[in-house]
């Protein structure tokens, strides 16, 4: 596969985004906790993510069916600039919580790029071309986990999420030398009729749904984890954020290069061996390994996009990326809502029920249907570029 200017551009924006969320999402629930939230509170602000994701996903694929993908990218890698700078501002987790809602506003351009990809590459190649830019967030998060820790230990939270908001303005410079590509949907359209009667396409948004649910309910309150249970402090915290995140750039790579369904099936094994690490490993090369091994949810995002992308029409991927990531959005909702109410009960017991969830997940994944293009495709022909 040729890497072309257009992908070095994505590539380029994915890193800094990265820089952007690296610096504070990762201990995100540590600052919340410490200002003053309980942990039903912690999820609910980590809640927020997923709620926005759920509200904007939709209208955002159907915008990239029909509008310039291009524009519609720059303008969602700005948006979080201006709340990005106010976090800086705020020591009250509610009003961090209506912020970050903006923020999150990020995440509608997923679809958008995920489109512009389905367009301009063939279906075999998106499960590479997925896992480069899903690497290339990961490889701008990585130092950044440590980082920000750091920063904000010696320096508060308010200057990491300024130098957040500096990241976010120069993830959009790369974007302005992406080609205009064309838009809008073919001229024999009927709806997206066939799209949503579709079996392997519903299978897949269920799945995503469910998995993420499962991640979520696992994953959210970790952190909190390490430093009420193992005791760690907030640099060490950071430092196996850091290696979370270099598993995920090693595993997306790797996974990636693997058929759709293979890939995420491996993803959800290695995050089930990755918590099972963690509850019961001492602090070592265990323990570390697990969160090596955790790096799986960072790749499962792109694993799942690819396998959707390569399952429906081109013309219909808009729609399909957009249902997708609402449910995703969806599952990660109340995926971390029911983690703070089980980890006010129990810090183990988040870890312990996304381990059985995940289990089941493998085995659905196993059952959805192989995709059935021909099928969805038989009236409208793709939009030719």
């Amino acid at each position: 596969m040729k890497i072309q200017r257009e992908d070095w551009a994505l590539f380029l924006n994915q890193v800094f985004v990265g820089v952007a969320f690296g610096l504070w999402s990762y201990i995100l629930p540590i600052h919340v906790k410490n200002l003053g939230a309980t942990p039903s509170q912690v999820g609910l602000v980590l809640a927020s993510a997923g709620l926005t994701v759920t509200l904007t996903l939709v209208p955002a694929g159907l915008l990239a069916d029909r509008y310039s993908r291009k524009r519609l990218t720059i303008l969602f890698t700005l948006i979080p600039v201006i709340p990005t700078l106010l976090l800086s501002l705020v020591n009250t987790w509610q009003i961090t919580m209506l912020l970050l809602i903006p923020v999150w506003l990020q995440a509608p351009n997923i679809a958008v790029i995920n489109t512009y990809l389905a367009h301009a590459k063939p279906k075999e190649a998106l499960g590479r071309v997925f896992a480069l830019l899903n690497f290339g967030f990961i490889i701008g998060e990585l130092p950044m986990r440590t980082l920000g820790a750091r920063i904000a230990e010696q320096n508060g939270m308010g200057v990491v999420f300024q130098l957040s908001a500096l990241a976010f303005i120069i993830a959009a410079i790369p974007l302005f030398f992406v080609k205009r590509q064309p838009s809008g949907p073919p001229k024999n359209w009927s709806g997206y009729g066939p799209l949503l009667k579709n079996r392997t396409f519903i299978s897949i948004s269920l799945l995503s749904m469910m998995v993420f649910f499962a991640l979520r309910a696992g994953q959210a309150l970790v952190p909190n984890y390490v430093q009420d249970v193992i005791g760690l402090g907030l640099s060490s915290i950071g430092q196996l954020g850091t290696l979370t995140a270099l598993g995920g750039a090693i595993l997306s790579l790797l996974l990636g290069r693997l058929s759709s369904r293979k890939s995420v099936i491996g993803a959800q094994f290695f995050a089930v061996i990755a918590m099972i690490l963690i509850l019961t490993a001492p602090v070592g090369f265990g323990f570390s390994f697990g969160f090596f091994l955790l790096g799986s949810n960072l790749a499962i995002f792109a694993l799942l996009e690819a396998f959707m992308g390569s399952s429906v029409p081109t013309h219909y991927s808009g729609l399909a990326f957009g249902v997708q990531g609402t449910l995703i959005g969806l599952g990660n909702t109340l995926g971390a809502l029911l983690a703070g109410v089980l980890y006010g009960q129990s810090p183990r017991y988040p870890l312990l029920l996304s381990i059985v969830g995940l289990c089941f997940m493998i085995i659905f994944t196993l059952r959805i249907p192989r995709p059935a293009v021909e099928e969805v495709a038989l009236k409208d022909p793709p939009i030719p570029l």
